[in-house]
């Protein structure tokens, strides 16, 4: 790490390079648990209600629906993980971010539950195009492999 003489981090090589990777799991994890669930789901719906075929505008309607779950699932997470990564340790001190469940509780006491969701929109906007992007080439790919939808 960066000498905390110079204002920066004092972790070493290792605790400095793995720290916030238990969140990072945690919310790519639940980001894809979101994603694949979601847009299976919605996909189903959407079928079953009679309101569209399989093609490219269901892949895309129930992609956006996906994205929009993924981003309200995953945001908790990515707050956490951008609080307990960009917190500044001094050499000696302890960090006011220890693990996942120390800052939800420090998030929820001090902000309530929006804080939770600060930067929801604009994680959305990062988030569903991605989704749509996946989703419908991976529609493509299983049409052009003669794979049925499911």
């Amino acid at each position: 790490g960066i000498n905390a003489e110079y204002g920066g981090r004092d972790e070493g090589p290792i605790n400095g390079l793995w720290r916030g990777v238990g969140p990072n799991v945690a919310r790519a994890t639940v980001t894809t648990a979101a994603q694949i669930s979601s847009y299976d789901h919605s996909k189903h719906v959407l079928l079953d209600l009679g309101w569209f075929q399989e093609g490219p505008l269901l892949h895309f309607l129930s992609s956006v629906i996906a994205g929009f779950c993924a981003a309200t699932a995953n945001n908790p997470v990515d707050v956490v993980k951008s609080r307990m990564q960009a917190e500044t340790i001094l050499a000696g001190t302890t960090p006011k971010h220890r693990n996942i469940p120390q800052v939800i509780r420090l998030v929820l006491k001090s902000e309530g539950l929006g804080g939770l969701y600060k930067g929801w929109f604009p994680n959305w906007c990062r988030i569903a195009p991605h989704t749509c992007i996946t989703f419908l080439i991976f529609e493509q790919l299983r049409r052009i492999c003669g794979i049925r939808p499911i």
